[in-house]
């Protein structure tokens, strides 16, 4: 049986049942407070969680922390080639044989 229901317009009608809401236990950590946040979260220590308060509601955007590990994938990616810098020539002899270089690619 349902005790709560909650519709709320803004966000297409979706309904809330208040027997999903899970909560976070809030811990003393040091001389400091702090939550353990749920293992399916798949949250990695030091990671920073961006988060709104609105209307007395807290709303983590986990979809941001996906975005940044990605973020830091491609920049890692990268970051092996900055030391890799060759010329126009160097990439003709090396590529040309794929059309580097021959202008109709450009």
């Amino acid at each position: 049986m349902i005790d709560f229901l909650n519709i709320s317009p803004s966000y297409n009608n979706v309904i809330t049942m208040a027997n999903k809401i899970k909560q976070l236990k809030i811990r003393k950590i040091g001389n400091s407070l702090g939550a353990i946040f749920p293992a399916d979260w798949d949250l990695k220590e030091g990671e920073e969680i961006p988060y709104e308060i609105e209307d007395g509601k807290v709303t983590f955007n986990l979809r941001e922390v996906e975005l940044q590990r990605f973020r830091d994938w491609i920049e890692d990616g990268f970051a092996d080639w900055q030391n890799h810098i060759v010329s126009e020539e160097e990439m003709i002899k090396e590529f040309g044989k794929y059309g580097w270089g021959d202008g109709k690619s450009e």
